[in-house]
């Protein structure tokens, strides 16, 4: 917990994914007890010091299926429904709580993807702003949420994904259509 423009900010993290197939569910809906209980204590120390807002940090994973992360998906997933259940039960005490959902952002975590050249090929055509986002832009977010100028925002998911989520998936129509690559 900090205080940022004097405000009681409580700012939660990132998880890994995880592939052991068919077990991993079991093993999420136990983290996901757990990680209730941890923010919520948290959060409780934001109400008594008088309000404030709590963001956690989801992923668009948490929105959408990824091939082969079940786990991380699903506990993501967790982390977004998470968020609104808290907004809605503490918003009466001050207290907001919204996640920022990021897309591929260039961290230690995914330095080995961003290298790797098929899928770097692969986040160049399928982001629309053409790059992998930087840690400073996802904080930039939190500051937003977390600032007084988002006073009457809780419950919501701020995606941060350089226009991933707001593609269809669909092959790119204008290139094909107009020859052009």
């Amino acid at each position: 917990m900090r205080r940022f423009d004097g405000r009681v900010v409580l700012v939660t993290g990132a998880a890994k994914g995880d592939r052991r197939g068919d077990r991993a569910p079991l093993r999420v809906r136990g983290r996901a007890r757990l990680l209730r209980g941890s923010r919520l204590r948290r959060g409780r120390r934001v109400g008594r010091a008088g309000g404030g807002a709590i963001v956690n940090t989801a992923s668009i994973s948490g929105l959408f299926g990824d091939y082969g992360l079940l786990a991380y998906d699903a506990a993501k997933g967790d982390v977004v429904n998470l968020t609104r259940a808290l907004a809605i039960d503490h918003a009466r005490e001050g207290i907001r709580v919204n996640a920022v959902c990021p897309g591929p952002i260039e961290t230690s975590l995914t330095q080995l993807l961003v290298e790797h050249p098929v899928i770097r090929g692969e986040y160049a055509s399928n982001i629309p702003m053409g790059r992998v986002g930087k840690a400073d832009e996802v904080a930039a977010a939190i500051a937003f949420l977390a600032s007084d100028d988002a006073a009457y925002v809780t419950g919501a998911t701020l995606v941060v994904d350089g226009g991933v989520t707001a593609a269809t998936g669909q092959a790119h129509f204008t290139r094909a259509l107009t020859g052009a690559d």
